[in-house]
């Protein structure tokens, strides 16, 4: 099955207990490092790190850190730490399930504090 499909199915499985977000959460990993091209590495932060090193390597493990170096490296080309693209996907799931849901009297049974956002003042952030 293709990836992009996977992914969407995933997403689509409005309904799904806290204990299972894990293993789907190792395929959503995996999706994003395909996206970013980063082949046979399963996880984000690991995938950062490689990136990083693909384009900024020192000759000598003793050199000092130069960042003048890193002049032309642009971190928004990194795709997103694992703690970041966790809240983004408990997100997109939670909005998920509410769209998936939407002809039901109780769309959703998450609620927004524990699916990547905080009340603060009468209003939702994002954590």
């Amino acid at each position: 099955m293709n990836i992009s499909l996977l992914l969407c199915n995933l997403i689509a499985q409005s309904r799904l207990p806290m204990h299972t977000y894990s293993r789907i959460f190792l395929t959503v990993q995996k999706f994003i490092c395909e996206i970013y091209n980063v082949s046979g590495t399963l996880d984000v932060d690991a995938a950062r790190l490689q990136l990083f090193l693909n384009n900024y390597t020192v000759s000598d493990v003793n050199e000092e850190f130069n960042p003048k170096s890193l002049k032309n490296f642009d971190a928004s080309n990194l795709p997103p730490c694992k703690t970041e693209l966790f809240q983004q996907y408990l997100r997109a799931n939670y909005i998920a399930s509410i769209w998936n849901n939407a002809n039901e009297k109780q769309p959703t049974i998450f609620t927004p504090e524990n699916n990547g956002w905080t009340l603060e003042e009468n209003q939702y952030h994002f954590h």
